[in-house]
């Protein structure tokens, strides 16, 4: 199973269990490995193709996840999560103001303590056509969740040496405190 190994070696470092929410999940890497750490796990993806893929290989590796195909424009997160993370999707959502009410979704059904993990495409990237899109300013995210501790941040001009990646994007592991 191929997941992004900095991405995870980054939320282990600041939780080893708890309920876990993936939005755009894709093939679910990341979802699925999490589940093998022993997290509870929902994943939403609005390709049913992916989803299925998902259910297979947690049903070979004896895992069990919750998956949900859904787009993201109607889904409404109901449930309070210790990590909710979306990994470079947002943007495809093609508008800003459905973007930001799914972010205030996710803040608003953070436990305290909880995390929420986001890597967005900025506005610099040559993909952004409108930043209006769902592309995010560099410092956008900070603000966001300025009410947050923040874990880590960080911008990239290239995301991956390897796969010689061009995309500019935005990431951020941010801790709800009490009281937000």
């Amino acid at each position: 199973m191929e997941y992004d190994k900095e991405i995870m070696d980054d939320v282990l470092k600041l939780i080893q269990q708890g309920k876990v929410l993936e939005l755009g999940a894709g093939e679910g890497n990341e979802s699925l490995f999490l589940a093998e750490k022993g997290f509870e796990v929902t994943c939403l993806d609005i390709n049913e193709k992916n989803i299925k893929k998902i259910q297979d290989k947690a049903e070979k590796e004896n895992l069990k996840i919750k998956t949900i195909i859904k787009d993201l424009r109607e889904f409404k997160i109901e449930e309070s999560f210790d990590l909710i993370f979306s990994i470079a999707t947002l943007h495809i959502l093609e508008d800003k103001e459905i973007v930001l009410d799914l972010i205030k979704q996710m803040k608003e059904h953070t436990k305290t303590n909880g995390l929420n993990l986001l890597i967005v495409f900025r506005d610099s990237d040559p993909t952004c056509e409108d930043p209006e899109d769902g592309y995010f300013g560099d410092e956008e995210l900070k603000e966001i969740y300025k009410d947050w501790k923040i874990e880590n941040y960080e911008i990239y001009d290239e995301y991956d040496d390897d796969d010689e990646q061009t995309n500019k994007l935005a990431y951020i592991i941010a801790r709800k405190p009490k009281g937000a």
